[in-house]
């Protein structure tokens, strides 16, 4: 594997590998060779590496599994976590082990459903994500030719639902003249959170339900910049 070989009893977390991966026969994953159902725990991780595997290594018993993300599993829980079937090689994972993304998707934060993009994760410019507490340079580098978002998007909040706060993220590739307006679930606007023009580039609005005297319910949030308008659904929890 290429973060971890045999994960018996571990529980990996947080994690990504994105170099490539030269095995054998059998076990071969992007992120773990081998995940043991007797408590072999992958939860919020992806890869990005090429796999190789050579069924030749081991004539008698030919290739046997291998994977974007975990090479062989028994079982072992996979929560939350992707490989970039493009870089990888590979559409296939065993026992449908993890999500496989293009690289696109894998740039894009709002395909990792569930991770903190808050205090854990933050994607730079047109890379994958990387970890706050210990950014990769690489990553940082290669965003460097390229800082602007290509698209417009409106990002699902994080937390979701949420007590007592969430942020909402969004991008836009030119400078335009941006609202960012909370409806109510009869389509009412309550709140006006951003009015006003703002530089092409990536945004975070943190909302507070303190700072609103906002009421547990379903509410819309929407963001109109220039022609481009999308509009999302949050949750507040009391």
């Amino acid at each position: 594997g290429g973060l971890v070989g045999h994960n018996h009893l571990g529980n990996i977390n947080n994690c990504y590998n994105s170099g490539n991966i030269d095995g054998g026969y059998w076990g071969v994953g992007g992120l773990v060779g081998y995940n043991n159902t007797d408590g072999g725990i992958v939860d919020k991780c992806y890869s990005t590496g090429h796999i190789s595997a050579y069924p030749d290594r081991d004539p008698t018993h030919g290739l046997y599994r291998f994977g974007g993300l975990v090479g062989d599993c028994c079982s072992g829980p996979v929560y939350d976590s992707y490989w970039d079937i493009e870089t990888s090689g590979t559409t296939s994972s065993p026992s449908g082990q993890g999500t496989g993304k293009t690289t696109t998707e894998m740039k894009t934060q709002s395909t990792f459903n569930g991770w903190d993009f808050t205090t854990v994760w933050e994607i730079i410019g047109t890379n994958y994500p990387r970890l706050k507490s210990n950014p990769d340079p690489a990553l940082e580098i290669e965003a460097e030719a390229n800082l602007l978002p290509t698209e417009f998007a409106l990002i699902q909040n994080y937390p979701n639902p949420f007590n007592p706060a969430t942020v909402i993220s969004y991008q836009f590739a030119v400078n335009s003249k941006v609202s960012l307006r909370i409806y109510d679930i009869l389509g009412n606007e309550v709140i006006t959170l951003v009015n006003e023009e703002q530089i092409a580039g990536f945004h975070n609005y943190e909302l507070g339900i303190r700072n609103y005297e906002l009421s547990s319910g379903v509410y819309f949030y929407q963001l109109r910049a220039g022609s481009f308008v999308e509009t999302r659904k949050l949750v507040i929890l009391k």
